[in-house]
C-alpha cells in the first residue's frame, strides 16, 4: 500500500456507504443528520497512525558472510537458508547474535527485539543451522516408487485402493527435530508460507538433490486444519483424503501455469506442494514424524492424549535417547511468549511439561533446546523468574537491541518543501475519492510526478535509474525519511512509535492548511515514500506501518421528541420535508435524556421501507397505587444482576413502537394519521395473536400508556401518538420484533434466521470485516511487469474470539460469493 492517507479516506468512504445501504432512511433530514454523525471522528473510525518501521543495525553480513564466521559444521546454513532473506540483505546485528548464542554457547533465547525487527529469523536462523548440520548424516534418499502419488486413479487401483505414506521409502531417521507453538492459528499459517519460501524453493531443492542426497527437510501444520482426522484404516476417510490430495495436485499445476505469465515470485508459496517436503496429512506425520511441526497448544494437549499421534512423540524420544548421538537437539519454539500469562500460561506451562516427559527429556536436559520470542519481557530479577516457572530452566541469553537514533531535530528540515509535497498530491490524485481506488504507479501522469518532485528536491537526473530510484535519493538528501522518525520521536518521548498522522502534520509542516484532516503536503509526504525505491533493498527509503481503526457500530439512539432542539438537529431542513422525522436527534453514545429533555431509546429501522421506530427495555411500577410503564434503553433488571439478567430483546421485557406525531391541546390525542397495513392491525403467528395498539409515550419520563387506560397525570404537551406493537396472552419469551413492518407490510414471519423487517440499527461483525476487507484488499497494489518482486497481496483478519473467528472465517467466504 502506498497511499495510506487515501486508504484510510476511501475505507471510511466504503464503510459510511454500507451503514447507509444496509440502514436506508425514508427521512431525508434525518438520513442527513445520520451522515454528519457517522462522520465526526471517533464514531466509526479514528484517523490512521503512522509507525515507521524500525531500524535497527546491522550486523554488516549477509547471511554467506555470517556462516562462515560460525563453527564450520554449521557453515551449510548460508545454502540451506539462502532465501530466508532477500538478496544483498544484510542480518541485523541481533540476529547474528542469536545466531552465536546458540550454536557457539549453546544457550536458549528470548528474542524482545519490538515490532519488525526480525524476530522470526532470530529462532529460524539456528534451527536451520542445526539441520544444516544434522542433515550431513542422512542416508541418501530412495527413489520413491511409481505408486508414490497413490490418489492418482490409475495408481489406486493398481494400489488395491490403499494408501501409501509419504516418507516410508526414506531410510533416514524420522524424529521431531523442532516443535514450534504459536497462540493463534493464523500465525501458524503466516509461519507455514515462510517455512515454504525458504524451504519448497528450487534453489534449496537442488541444493538437497546435490549435497543431501535428495533428501528434504519436512514440516508440516498440524492444527484443526490439517487433513485428514480419524482412522487412517477407515474407507471412508481414505477417500475424502484421496480427493484432497487430487486438488492439490490440480491446484498445484494451476499454480505452474499461472507462473508463465505471472511475476508474483510468492504465489507458489501460499499453496502446499505435493512434491516438497511439507506432509500431505496427518496420518503422514503420525507415521514418520516431520523434522519440523508447527501447531497451537490446544492442538498438542490433544495430541497427547491420544494414541493416533502417539508414534509422533515415541519416535522423537527414540531418536533422542540412542546413545552414540548426544548431539542431538530437540528445539521448542514458543513465538508471542507474552500471551501466555496468568491461568492460561500455567495450562500452557504444564503441557509442556508432559511434552518433555514424553519426549523423555527434563527441562535441564543438555539435549533441550528453547527459543521464545517476547514483546514484554527483560532481562531482570521478574523476567527470569517468569522464565524458570515457565520453562523450568534458566540457560536463557536476552536478545535486545535499541533503534537506531533518527538525525535530532530533522523534523523541521521539510517545511521549506512543503509546496513540493502539496504538489505531488495534487499531481498523484487531487481527489482520493476520484476513483475510489489508489493511484496507478505506472502511469505517465504518475510516472512525470515522480520525476518533478524529485527535480524539486534537488535530486539531479540518471539515465540509469527509474524515476522511482530518482525520488528515493532525493528523500534520502533532504533526510525525508530521518525526519518523520524523529517527530514520531518527539511526540512519545524519545521513543519512536505510532504516532497519529495529524499530529505528524503539525510537526512536519506546521503552517500548511488542511483541505481534509491533513494538509496536501503531509500526504504527499507519505506518497512519495511509498512510491519510492531504493535501488539496494528495492524499498522505500522509510517503510511505514499504518494503524486503522475501524469502529464496529453497536448502535444508535434517538431522542423520542420530534421537536427536539438538540444542536445536531437540522432544523431548515426538517422545516422544508413535507414528511417530517418523526424522532429527534440521533445519538452516537447511550444517554438516557437527549440535551432538550427528552427520553432517548434505541432506534430501530425497517430494513424494507426505512421507517424509524423506538425501542426500549421497560420496567412497571406503582406509584400511588397506579401501575406505570417506563421505557428506557438501559437494562433495568438491576436486581438480577449479574446472576440472571438477560441482555436480549424479549416480549417480557422490551417494547417497540412506531411513532408517529404530537398529540392536539384538551388531553384528547387526534386520529392517528398512519394506519398500519394488516387489516384490523393484526396477525397470527405460531398460532400466536399479534398486533399494533394506539398507545401515548411521554418523551419526558418515558411512560407508555395503550389508550383508554388510567396512568398518572403528566402534561400532554410531552405525549406522542405512538403504534405499541403487542402479543395477546403471556409469551414473554417472544422476540419483541415484530414479524411484520406496520408501515410497508413486508412480512418475514417464515424465515428463521432473520424473522423480522426491522433491524436494531448495529453493525455486523463478519459484514463489517468483509467491507473493510474488500476495500483494504483493494489497496494493496498487485506485482506487475515493471515491479516483479513486489510482494503477493495477503490479507489475514483473526478475532480474539474462537466463536467469532469461526463465525468469521464461514461469513467472510459467504459474503464474498455473494
Amino acid at each position: 500500500m502506498h497511499d495510506l492517507i487515501g486508504a484510510y479516506q476511501r475505507l471510511d468512504r466504503i464503510y459510511q456507504l454500507y451503514i447507509k445501504s444496509a440502514f436506508p432512511l425514508r427521512y431525508r433530514a434525518l438520513a442527513e443528520e445520520r451522515n454528519n454523525l457517522l462522520q465526526r471522528k471517533g464514531i466509526l473510525s479514528q484517523p490512521a497512525l503512522v509507525e515507521p518501521m524500525p531500524i535497527y543495525p546491522s550486523s554488516g553480513m549477509d547471511l554467506s558472510s555470517a556462516a562462515a564466521q560460525l563453527p564450520s559444521k554449521y557453515r551449510d546454513i548460508a545454502q540451506l537458508g539462502q532465501t530466508l532473506f532477500e538478496p544483498d540483505i544484510e542480518l541485523y546485528k541481533h540476529q547474528w547474535e542469536s545466531l552465536r548464542q546458540v550454536l557457539e554457547n549453546d544457550k536458549d533465547l528470548v528474542v524482545t527485539t519490538g515490532t519488525g525487527s526480525g524476530k522470526t529469523e532470530c529462532f529460524l536462523l539456528p534451527l536451520l543451522a542445526q539441520l544444516a548440520s544434522e542433515s550431513k548424516t542422512w542416508a541418501a534418499n530412495r527413489q520413491a516408487p511409481e505408486n508414490h502419488h497413490w490418489w492418482q486413479e490409475h495408481c489406486w487401483e493398481a494400489n488395491k485402493k490403499r494408501r501409501i505414506s509419504q516418507w516410508e521409502h526414506t531410510p533416514r531417521p524420522k524424529a521431531l527435530r523442532a516443535l514450534i507453538i504459536y497462540p493463534l492459528n493464523a500465525l501458524v499459517e503466516d509461519q507455514l508460507r515462510r517455512l515454504r519460501k525458504t524451504l519448497e524453493h528450487p534453489q534449496v531443492h537442488d541444493w538437497l538433490d546435490q549435497e543431501r542426497g535428495g533428501n528434504r527437510i519436512t514440516f508440516g501444520r498440524y492444527t484443526s486444519q490439517t487433513f485428514i482426522a480419524g482412522d487412517s484404516s477407515k474407507s471412508p476417510k481414505v477417500k475424502q483424503l484421496k480427493e484432497e490430495m487430487n486438488k492439490q495436485e490440480e491446484q498445484q499445476k494451476q499454480i505452474f501455469a499461472e507462473l508463465q505469465h505471472d511475476h508474483d515470485p510468492d504465489l507458489p508459496y501460499y499453496f502446499p506442494r505435493v512434491d516438497g517436503g511439507e506432509m500431505w496429512s496427518r496420518w503422514d506425520m503420525q507415521e514418520n514424524p516431520p523434522d519440523i511441526l508447527i501447531t497451537n497448544y490446544s492442538m498438542l494437549n490433544i495430541m497427547m492424549m491420544r494414541s493416533l499421534e502417539s508414534k509422533i512423540f515415541d519416535e522423537t524420544r527414540r531418536w533422542l535417547a540412542e546413545p552414540n548421538h548426544p548431539e542431538r537437539k530437540f528445539t521448542l519454539v514458543v513465538d508471542e511468549l507474552h500471551a501466555y500469562r496468568g491461568t492460561p500460561g500455567t495450562e500452557v506451562a504444564y503441557i509442556l511439561r508432559l511434552l518433555l516427559l514424553r519426549l523423555g527429556l527434563t527441562p535441564d536436559s543438555p539435549n533441550l533446546r528453547i527459543l521464545t520470542t517476547t514483546a514484554s519481557l527483560d532481562d531482570s530479577a521478574k523476567g527470569r523468574e517468569f522464565l524458570r516457572e515457565f520453562f523450568g530452566r534458566d540457560n536463557f541469553a536476552f536478545i535486545k537491541e535499541e533503534q537506531i537514533a533518527p538525525k535530532q531535530k530533522a523534523r523541521f528540515s521539510l517545511a521549506k518543501h512543503q509546496p513540493d509535497f502539496a504538489q505531488f498530491a495534487q499531481s498523484i490524485q487531487p481527489d482520493p475519492f476520484e476513483p475510489m481506488l489508489p493511484p496507478n504507479l505506472e502511469g505517465d501522469k504518475e510516472q512525470a510526478a515522480l520525476f518533478q518532485l524529485a527535480t524539486q528536491l534537488g535530486q539531479a537526473s540518471s539515465a540509469k535509474l527509474t524515476n522511482a530510484q530518482l525520488l528515493a535519493d532525493a528523500l534520502k538528501k533532504v533526510d525525508a525519511d530521518e525526519a518523520l522518525r524523529d517527530a514520531c520521536q518527539a511526540e512519545n518521548q524519545g521513543k519512536i512509535r505510532a504516532t497519529s498522522v495529524e499530529t505528524l502534520d503539525k510537526q512536519l509542516f506546521p503552517d500548511a492548511t488542511n483541505s481534509h484532516f491533513v494538509s496536501d503536503a503531509m500526504r504527499g509526504l507519505l506518497l512519495a515514500l511509498g512510491m519510492s525505491q531504493l535501488t539496494t533493498t528495492g524499498r522505500s527509503p522509510q517503510p511505514v506501518r499504518g494503524h486503522l481503526f475501524f469502529h464496529n457500530l453497536q448502535s444508535l439512539w434517538a431522542c423520542s421528541n420530534p421537536d427536539c432542539t438538540d444542536s445536531v438537529i437540522d432544523q431548515e431542513l426538517r422545516q422544508k420535508e413535507s414528511n417530517p422525522p418523526t424522532v429527534g436527534a440521533i445519538h452516537a453514545h447511550h444517554s438516557l435524556t437527549c440535551s432538550c429533555g427528552s427520553r432517548v431509546l434505541d432506534l430501530i429501522v425497517c430494513g424494507v421501507c426505512g421507517e424509524v421506530f423506538l425501542g426500549g427495555y421497560k420496567k412497571t411500577t406503582k406509584i400511588n397505587g397506579q401501575a406505570l410503564t417506563i421505557l428506557t434503553a438501559d437494562q433495568p433488571d438491576l436486581e438480577n444482576i449479574p446472576d440472571r439478567v438477560n441482555l436480549g430483546q424479549h416480549y417480557g421485557q422490551y417494547a417497540v413502537f412506531w411513532p408517529l406525531y404530537r398529540k392536539i391541546p384538551n388531553g384528547k390525542v387526534s386520529a392517528w394519521h398512519t394506519t398500519p397495513q394488516q387489516k384490523n392491525n393484526t396477525w397470527t403467528q405460531n398460532k400466536i395473536k399479534r398486533q399494533w395498539v394506539r398507545a401515548t409515550f411521554n418523551i419526558t419520563t418515558g411512560e407508555l400508556k395503550q389508550t383508554g387506560r388510567k396512568t398518572s397525570k403528566s402534561k400532554e404537551s410531552e405525549k406522542i401518538a405512538v403504534w405499541l406493537y403487542q402479543i395477546t396472552g403471556e409469551h414473554p419469551n417472544e422476540s419483541a420484533l415484530p414479524s411484520k413492518c406496520p408501515r410497508c407490510d413486508a412480512d418475514y414471519g417464515r424465515r428463521t434466521k432473520f424473522p423480522s423487517p426491522l433491524r436494531f440499527h448495529r453493525t455486523a461483525f463478519q459484514k463489517s470485516c468483509q467491507v473493510l476487507a474488500r476495500g483494504l484488499l483493494r489497496e494493496i497494489p498487485a506485482p506487475s511487469d515493471s515491479l516483479p518482486q513486489r510482494s503477493s497481496r495477503k490479507l489475514v483478519i483473526f478475532s480474539d474470539s474462537r466463536n467469532d473467528a469461526a463465525k468469521l472465517a464461514a461469513g467472510m467466504e459467504q459474503a464474498h460469493y455473494r
